[in-house]
């Protein structure tokens, strides 16, 4: 072996071995701060709600959908979940937590009708 490609090598092996340590110390802190946010989906009338844990304590109580104008309950456990799931992401990533309708439609959240009493 020639030395160059010798020092190559001798340069290449402990970079990759930098990055690879780089990467599980990076995923290791991601996945204890998402492990420290939890979801509890919990029965609201007809339908569901969540809570989004910290530490045992209730940071955020949802009893119905967020963005949507009145007190309307998810219809099924699945749209409580990815909702919060959404919610506890835009948390890790230091976003604005709040909900759209837009995103409430990428998620293809059911979001039922109300009905308006005419008399």
């Amino acid at each position: 072996m020639n030395s160059t490609l010798m020092n190559r090598t001798t340069l290449i092996i402990p970079g990759l071995m930098t990055l690879l340590l780089c990467g599980i110390i990076y995923l290791t802190y991601h996945l204890e701060e998402r492990a420290t946010l939890r979801t509890e989906i919990i029965a609201v009338g007809k339908g569901y709600g969540y809570h989004i844990v910290h530490d045992n304590k209730v940071l955020i109580k949802q009893v119905s959908i967020p963005a949507v104008q009145g007190s309307i309950p998810f219809s099924t456990k699945k749209d409580a979940e990815k909702t919060a799931g959404l919610i506890i992401d835009k948390i890790l990533k230091a976003e604005d937590p709040r909900i759209t309708i837009a995103d409430l439609e990428a998620m293809k959240i059911d979001i039922p009708q109300v009905e308006h009493n005419t008399e």
